[in-house]
């Protein structure tokens, strides 16, 4: 849940969480891995291995486009990842990729015409949600996360 949001000013909500078969889920995201291009075989242009597909850290390495934006801000002034702004509201702790195109041309190139139309341009590895900046060790375990926040919400 957004944090940024006063509770204060909004009226009572209902919530209604629904979540998907685990099994279904983790097969569906294989075959398309949203906005995360280091899960898909991206040579090949298919699907990784179940089991590979489970056990792989559920990021990537930064850009250098990233890794630029970094410097910049700390040349800046701006000395905390967590006070960098990214897309969609993230700080640079929390999500990688910050920049929502962070690819060099040739990279975009080859994940544009990825075989999966998963929008594997725009990488979304979200991070644990503590600020620390690292990531999942699965998908798994950001699916459990995802879930425990959406349960938190009556808290």
């Amino acid at each position: 849940q957004d944090e940024s949001i006063d509770a204060h000013k909004h009226q009572e909500t209902l919530v209604i969480a629904q979540f998907r078969d685990v099994y279904q889920w983790v097969e569906a995201m294989r075959s398309k891995p949203h906005q995360a291009p280091m899960h898909w075989n991206i040579h090949e242009k298919r699907k990784l291995g179940w089991e590979d597909f489970l056990t792989k850290s559920w990021t990537m390495s930064r850009t250098r486009k990233d890794m630029e934006y970094l410097r910049h801000n700390f040349e800046k002034g701006i000395n905390s990842t967590s006070m960098i702004e990214c897309h969609r509201t993230f700080s640079y702790n929390e999500i990688n990729a910050c920049l929502k195109d962070p690819f060099d041309e040739k990279e975009y190139k080859l994940y544009k015409d990825d075989g999966a139309g998963a929008g594997l341009t725009e990488p979304r590895y979200e991070f644990v949600p503590d600020g620390s900046g690292r990531a999942f060790q699965s998908i798994i375990d950001m699916r459990a996360a995802k879930i425990e926040n959406f349960l938190s919400v009556v808290d």
